[in-house]
């Protein structure tokens, strides 16, 4: 039941994503309200627990990267609903979210013609953090980024959660 709930919570934030260039706090909140509904009722509090935790790990995993001005905030929102609905299987769907999320990346720039110009910037972004020990706000061109429609990453969420379910691999 929670893999639907997710699937159902992914399918709105492509469309929030695509309409608005943001994911409304309410769509994660009532998806984790629905999740935690089913688990209190259907399953033993252990499980709730334990999807909690799940779901501050992600967190806590991805804020640099929040800070870093890398990931936007419905991002990390996505990734911890996930993670609270799934649990350990996010393992699993963060495997199959980055193949889709990253053939998408690479489709997107290759149709914009600038997949080499934007490989230059992260690998020249990666170097500079790497060499000043810290991580580096991500030059991010706010007007052209966002008039070229950026990069969704609600899209690559879903066709991994398709993907994981449709092979089974969620236990």
């Amino acid at each position: 039941m929670n893999q639907f709930i997710l699937g159902v919570t992914l399918m709105f934030a492509v469309y929030y994503d695509n309409r608005q260039n943001r994911i409304p706090n309410l769509l994660c909140g009532i998806s984790i309200a629905a999740g935690m509904l089913y688990m209190v009722c259907f399953q033993e509090m252990g499980t709730l627990c334990s999807h909690s935790i799940w779901a501050v790990g992600v967190g806590l995993c991805f804020l640099p990267l929040w800070f870093g001005r890398i990931l936007g905030g419905g991002d990390i929102k996505l990734f911890m609903t996930a993670g609270f609905l799934i649990g350990r299987d996010i393992f699993s769907f963060f495997m199959y979210a980055g193949v889709c999320l990253g053939v998408h990346a690479c489709m997107l720039m290759i149709g914009r013609k600038n997949y080499f110009e934007r490989m230059a910037l992260f690998f020249r972004y990666v170097t500079d953090s790497l060499n000043n020990r810290k991580l580096m706000p991500y030059p991010f061109d706010r007007e052209k980024d966002w008039e070229e429609g950026g990069i969704k990453v609600s899209y690559g969420l879903l066709a991994g959660h398709l993907m994981a379910t449709l092979l089974g691999i969620y236990h």
